[in-house]
C-alpha cells in the first residue's frame, strides 16, 4: 500500500528507469545534509482490527502507510548503512535481529548455550523476563 502520495509500487516499478536517478539524488542529498523531505515523512495511519469487539479501541493497532518513495529511499540507506557496518566490523556477534541467517531462534540457541556453559562452570545464572506486549 502507498501512503499519502498514492503512488503505488506497481507504478514505480513500471517507471523505474525514469524515477531511479531522482530517488537516488534525493537519497544522496538527504545523507549529505542530514535531512529528509517533509512530504515523505507523512504517513497515512489506518486502524487494523486485532481481535474481539470492534467497539473498543484497544482491539485495534495503528498501521502507518508511508509513501512508497520513502520505502525505496529507506532501503537504499539501509543497504549503505549495513554495508558500512559490515565492512568496518561494527556489528556485534550477539546481534540477531535484521541479520541474514539469524533470528529469534538463533538468539535463543545462543542464550541457552550461554546458560549451560555458565551452569557447567559452576556460575550462578539469573534471568529476568519482561512482558512489553501492552507497553
Amino acid at each position: 500500500s502507498s501512503g499519502l502520495s498514492e503512488i503505488s509500487s506497481k507504478i514505480l516499478k513500471f517507471c523505474k528507469n525514469e524515477v531511479a536517478i531522482p530517488l537516488l539524488h534525493i537519497t544522496q542529498l538527504s545523507l549529505l545534509h542530514g535531512t529528509f523531505p517533509s512530504s515523505m515523512k507523512i504517513s497515512k495511519v489506518i486502524p487494523l482490527h486485532k481481535k474481539s469487539s470492534k467497539h473498543h479501541a484497544e482491539n485495534f493497532r495503528p498501521i502507518s502507510l508511508i509513501p512508497t518513495e520513502s520505502k525505496i529511499i529507506e532501503k537504499i540507506v539501509l543497504s549503505r548503512l549495513f554495508r558500512h557496518l559490515q565492512l568496518n566490523n561494527l556489528l556485534s556477534e550477539k546481534q540477531h535481529g535484521f541479520i541474514k541467517g539469524r533470528s529469534t531462534q538463533t538468539a535463543i540457541v545462543d542464550l541457552f548455550e550461554h546458560i549451560v556453559d555458565n551452569i557447567e562452570a559452576g556460575n550462578s545464572v539469573v534471568g529476568i523476563q519482561l512482558d512489553l506486549s501492552k507497553a
